[in-house]
Formats: structure tokens, sequence, C-alpha cells
């Protein structure tokens, strides 16, 4: 048998093996989760288990999106309709989720940032620049408008949406804000900051410098202990994404080279890996310690696992051309 079939039958074999409601589309099992196809402008499921998934259906969310982010509990998104620059959630319960309006929220924001339990959301704007903070996404959402005057390279939020990190992440002289309890403090570390993130309910923050430095934050907003953690390295050097592991034991780091790097907090010791790509992000998934690398295209949807001490990167098979295509080719 050739390999290739012999791969082919590994994965029906360990697709064969998921629960059935999975399999069958239950929206409130999606498997790995879900993610947002900029080809169609729909929400689709990834279903089954690292190294044996597959692209599910397009969740309804009404009219085509022009814009979506998935929350990191998979539980609601923040979508823009194609027809309507006003901002809606999305709260994924039952067959058919509406997209309700948030009031007061900005239109059509260049960047939203969800806080690790998704429970709180940054939305920005470049021109004007406009920082708003997005709180109650669980029940009743409340938009806060917080003061800013340029574009900021990183952006982070608690999940009780009261401490907030922005850096503009320029140079190393440039300030580092700390927003807590309606006050800015600058906290001192470098300015070249270029990507932040929450503990998931909880005050610890990671910063990782352009040059690739990784920097710990204990208890923001109460005493700020800083700790530098990882020296500049080129495995972790121009950062497009950093997270916590689930048990705060760990931080990963994506850059814009493909270098995946897994940092032991007590040792400073890392574990780096390639994914052969460009990382858009570390968006989590459904399951523990799995993360979305890129997005839904031609090609396949790559995720990084840190969940082993030996990190991995699986692949989701893009979806498979239309049966006259594969005909005409031939």
């Amino acid at each position: 048998m050739s390999p290739m079939r012999l791969l082919n039958l590994s994965f029906l074999v360990a697709f064969s093996l998921l629960p059935a409601a999975a399999q069958q589309g239950d929206l409130a099992t999606p498997g790995l989760g879900l993610a947002y196809d900029s080809r169609g402008g729909t929400i689709r499921t990834i279903r089954g288990i690292p190294g044996a998934a597959i692209l599910g259906d397009a969740v309804a969310a009404g009219s085509p999106l022009a814009a979506a982010i998935i929350s990191p509990r998979q539980d609601l998104a923040l979508v823009v309709s194609a027809a309507d620059p006003q901002l809606r959630l999305i709260r994924f319960r039952g067959d058919n989720p509406d997209a309700l309006p948030i009031s007061g929220a900005m239109d059509s924001p260049d960047r939203i940032v969800f806080s690790p339990a998704g429970r709180a959301a940054l939305l920005f704007r470049n021109n004007p620049s406009q920082l708003q903070v997005l709180t109650g996404l669980d029940d009743s959402p409340s938009i806060e408008d917080l003061p800013v005057s340029s574009p900021m390279a990183a952006m982070a939020v608690s999940d009780d949406g009261q401490a907030i990190l922005l850096a503009s992440g320029t140079d190393n002289a440039g300030p580092v804000w700390l927003f807590t309890g309606g006050k800015a403090t600058q906290l001192p570390l470098p300015g070249s900051i270029a990507a932040a993130s929450f503990r998931r309910n909880n005050l610890d923050l990671a910063a990782v410098t352009r040059t690739g430095e990784v920097y710990i934050v204990r208890h923001a907003g109460s005493g700020n202990y800083i700790r530098q953690i990882y020296p500049a390295d080129t495995q972790t050097a121009d950062p497009v994404a950093v997270q916590f592991s689930p048990d705060g034991a760990y931080v990963y780091t994506a850059n814009s080279r493909g270098m995946l790097a897994v940092i032991d907090l007590q040792t400073g010791l890392a574990t780096a890996i390639s994914c052969r790509c460009t990382p858009t992000g570390l968006e989590p998934l459904a399951i523990g310690s799995i993360f979305r690398l890129t997005e839904i295209s031609s090609r396949p949807v790559l995720l990084f696992d840190g969940s082993t001490p030996d990190p991995r990167v699986w692949f989701v098979p893009p979806d498979l051309p239309p049966a006259d295509s594969q005909r005409s080719d031939r």
C-alpha cells in the first residue's frame, strides 16, 4: 500500500472514531472550533481532532460577512456584515444564531482583540485613532471609549475588562501604557513591545518585543512585578502573537518567520519548531493548547499543538475542488 493511501486510511479511521454529535453538525459541539472563511463571508466549523480534522459547514449568520473574529471560547463572534458596517454579536446557541447589533460600538473596526477567555474585547480604528473596550459579552454588552492618539502595535485586555495594555511598538524609548481603574500607568517595558496577552481569568501579562525579548508582568495594576524570561532571539523576533498555556506554566509565541516557541516560565528554556508558514496569529481553539495559525484559504489551515513536551504542527486540508473541476484537469 502506498504511503498516501495509508495516510488517507489512517485519517478515515481516526475520523470514524469521533463522537457522533461532532460529525452530525451539532453547533454545540463543533470539534476543534470555528473559523472565519473570507472567501464566502461565512463562519465555518473545524471538525475532528488534531491530525484528523476537516473544514465543516458554514454557521448560519444571515447575510455574508465582511469580517468576523471568533471568541477564544468558541462560543461567540464579533462580526461586520458585508451589507452593514455596524458591529454585531453572534452567540452560538441553537441552530440559527442571531447577529445582534452592539449599541455604541464603532462601525467596522480595523482591529478587534479579545480577552483570553473572550469575556471582553478591544475595538480599534486607525484613522482617526479610536479605541473602545467592550465588556459584558456573556449577557449585556457595554461600550467605553478610551483615550488614544496614535496607532498601537500591541493591545491586550484582561477578562474583566479592567486592565488594558497599549504599546506603539515603534522603539525602545516609546511608552507602554497600562490602564487600570480609570488610571494610566507607564510600565518600565521597552516601547518596542509588538505582541501581548493576558492570562485567562488572571492579571498576569506576557509581552514580546520586536527583537524577541519576552517579559512577564505579574498582577498587572497591583505591584506590576516585571521579569524578562527570554532574551532577544531569532526564534521569537518579529512576533505576531503570544499566548499563555491554560495552566500558566508556559508562554507560546509565533513570529512572522514561522517560528513557534514554547517557553517554560520556571526555567526560561524554549523549545521551537517551524510551521513553514506565515502565521496570522495564535487563535485559541476548543481543545486546550491547540491554536489556529493561518486563515481558511485554498491552502491547508495550520494548527499549533503545545499540549505535549514536543510541540507539533497539524494541518486541516482545504476544501476539495468541485467534481467537474477535477475532471476538467485530467
